[in-house]
């Protein structure tokens, strides 16, 4: 829903499998909205899973770490298969995070899903 804008930043996310499992992983992210996100990575969520994302924006600055979207959402679409990238969409509700080089901190300071 919404407009998608192109952005290509680093992503970090983490979802929790039907068995209790916290699984974790990253990507890259292709575009972004208002209310959701696609992620290009090899490891992909379940559909349906609920996610945590962390989506880690350019910075403007030269030597500064740039602003992260941690959301939270479930993950609407996936993709895989033979001859074209894996992925996932995720509806999300974002919240803009102070910067930290280490997104797993970040992550493990939100209970599991």
């Amino acid at each position: 829903m919404g407009p998608r804008f192109r952005l290509v930043a680093p992503a970090w996310f983490r979802w929790q499998s039907p068995d209790g499992s916290l699984n974790e992983g990253c990507g890259t992210s292709r575009d972004m909205s208002g209310t959701g996100v696609f992620i290009i990575c090899d490891t992909v969520p379940s559909l349906g899973a609920e996610v945590e994302v962390i989506v880690n924006m350019p910075s403007t600055k030269r030597n500064r770490d740039g602003p992260q979207f941690y959301g939270k959402g479930v993950a609407i679409r996936v993709e895989q298969g033979e001859g074209r990238p894996s992925g996932f969409a995720a509806e999300m509700t974002w919240e803009l995070e102070a910067p930290t080089r280490n997104p797993v901190a970040v992550m493990s300071r939100q209970k599991p899903a």
